[in-house]
């Protein structure tokens, strides 16, 4: 019970104990492990919560960056202290027992309170994992756009935005560089695709943005794109 509820509070620095498989060892199924070996947590994947979210809308979630606990960076004593991605964070097991102890029963506290209030739970647990607010973008969620020169003029929506990839370049070379397209965008045919902060330019801001700066909202029929 214990190991179950406390992985949810690992933070960084924490040393815990890894049993890794070696996928290239000969012997049999159930002598793949080593011995556990005790590593150090380095980091996190980092996971978004945008303004247009499930957990946002319905959970009342802050729109940020937060770590996503089942996946964690660790730091094995091996050759060069090589560092490596743990897909389940449940697989880990924390080497302080008294920390471990003191973060399960804080936990398990939050769920004894919460337990008739499931959004309120989830709330207080993400206030835990949160790393930092979204990152400043040229356009937000709902905000209307039109394409700069594929398809020049069409009009789109935006729908979703990838913040953790926002600003991985592609490719780059002397001359010119491109950015990972994390706009996804819908046209009044309900097609979608992917775009990056080059192809598109601003026509009109969407609700979430007049909202965040007390601008008035105009809201757009979901068919026409036109203020209603």
């Amino acid at each position: 019970m214990e190991k179950k509820i406390f992985y949810n509070f690992f933070e960084l620095g924490d040393f815990v104990y890894y049993k890794p498989l070696l996928p290239d060892n000969p012997l049999r199924k159930e002598d793949l492990y080593l011995k556990r070996l005790q590593c150090k947590i380095v980091g996190f994947e980092e996971l978004a919560i945008g303004r247009n979210s499930e957990k946002a809308l319905q959970w009342g979630i802050k729109p940020g960056i937060y770590k996503n606990l089942d996946k964690v960076k660790i730091k094995i004593p091996l050759i060069g202290g090589e560092t490596v991605w743990v897909r389940r964070a449940y697989d880990l097991e924390h080497c302080n027992k008294k920390v471990a102890k003191e973060r399960a029963v804080a936990l398990k506290y939050l769920r004894d309170k919460y337990k008739n209030n499931e959004v309120e739970l989830a709330r207080k647990i993400a206030e835990k994992n949160f790393i930092r607010d979204l990152p400043e973008t040229p356009f937000w969620e709902d905000d209307l756009v039109e394409m700069k020169r594929v398809f020049a003029g069409s009009i789109y929506r935006i729908i979703d935005i990838d913040y953790v990839r926002l600003r991985e370049i592609i490719y780059k070379d002397e001359e010119m560089e491109i950015e990972y397209s994390a706009y996804k965008i819908i046209n009044l045919e309900g097609k979608t695709k992917e775009v990056n902060k080059d192809e598109i330019k601003l026509l009109v801001r969407g609700k979430y943005w007049k909202k965040a700066h007390d601008a008035d909202v105009l809201l757009f029929h979901p068919k026409t794109l036109h203020h209603v």
